[in-house]
């Protein structure tokens, strides 16, 4: 049997932790993914520690196995959810006065037309 769980260096256990439910085998050993899912203020802290520890009975007792990873200095160009709000937002802005403005225009180019029309129409009365 194989458990894994992860801890972040406040030894509390996080709750976005999805195990493989099968082991698989390569050779003389066996391969097994956790995925931990963690918010971007702790991904990008650097130094942070998140720890995974993965228990293996093998049969006659339970061996533990330890391997941590550590956040990481945010870089400038990385895309936030907020950074990407702001982006569709003024996208969505830019869009719509680009409707309302072409609906303007197309209303003038009516309003010249019928005009003209109408100019065009009393001169041959």
């Amino acid at each position: 049997m194989i458990d894994g769980t992860a801890i972040n260096e406040s030894d509390s256990k996080l709750t976005s932790v999805a195990t493989d439910s099968v082991a698989l085998r390569e050779g003389k050993y066996y391969k097994i993914t956790s995925r931990l899912r963690v918010s971007y203020n702790d991904w990008f802290t650097l130094g942070k520690e998140f720890t995974c520890t993965v228990s293996f009975f093998n049969g006659e007792h339970t061996k533990l196995y330890t391997k941590s990873i550590y956040g990481v200095k945010a870089k400038e160009a990385v895309l936030t959810r907020k950074k990407y709000l702001r982006i569709t937002q003024t996208a969505k802005f830019s869009y719509g006065v680009v409707i309302i403005k072409s609906s303007v225009y197309g209303a003038f180019v009516v309003f010249l037309v019928w005009r003209l029309q109408r100019s065009a129409g009393k001169q041959n009365d």
